[in-house]
């Protein structure tokens, strides 16, 4: 299973619904998303990105934006879990 944290969380605030999923034999994986929707977080090549408190859910293009970059985070998360032989 894959968590994705919600607007303002991050990984770690998740940590416990994973566990107890984990708990009942089910293999979880959180990340933080590249969205400017967590506190904090920091790309592959070293780029950090913060919270956008300007962001909101105003608009539905802000929203469809925000939806492709978290898509784009689980399909990459997932190739790197397959391709580094995780799985």
């Amino acid at each position: 299973m894959i968590f994705s944290h919600g607007y303002t969380d991050h990984a770690n605030y998740v940590s416990g619904a994973a566990r107890e999923f984990a708990s009942h034999g089910i293999m979880v994986f959180t990340l933080d998303h590249h969205d400017g929707s967590c506190p904090f977080t920091q790309k592959q090549d070293g780029t950090n990105i913060t919270f956008n408190c300007s962001q909101s859910f105003g608009t539905q293009s802000m929203m469809d934006e925000m939806i492709d970059i978290r898509v784009d985070d689980v399909k990459k998360f997932t190739e790197d879990i397959l391709t580094d032989g995780f799985l």
